[in-house]
């Protein structure tokens, strides 16, 4: 993800590293993206309610908290 800030008048490229909140499936243990992304720093400071994701793993749906859920790198830029 390339994020643009203007400083004195310039714009100045920044790149943000972002990843995938994950989550894993009380079912089988594996790893379930949330469809949510977060830069890192940001991550450990976000408040996030109850949620709930269809399972890639499972069929289920799960609710998850914030304390539930993790970071993976996403292998790209966003």
């Amino acid at each position: 993800m390339h994020l643009w800030y203007t400083v004195t008048g310039q714009k100045c490229p920044q790149e943000v590293k972002v990843a995938r909140v994950m989550i894993n499936c009380p079912e089988t243990g594996e790893s379930v993206y949330t469809g949510m992304t977060f830069d890192w720093p940001s991550f450990e400071n976000v408040r996030i309610g109850e949620k709930s994701v269809r399972c890639s793993a499972c069929g289920d749906e799960h609710t998850w908290k914030r304390p539930d859920a993790f970071l993976e790198e996403d292998g790209g830029s966003a």
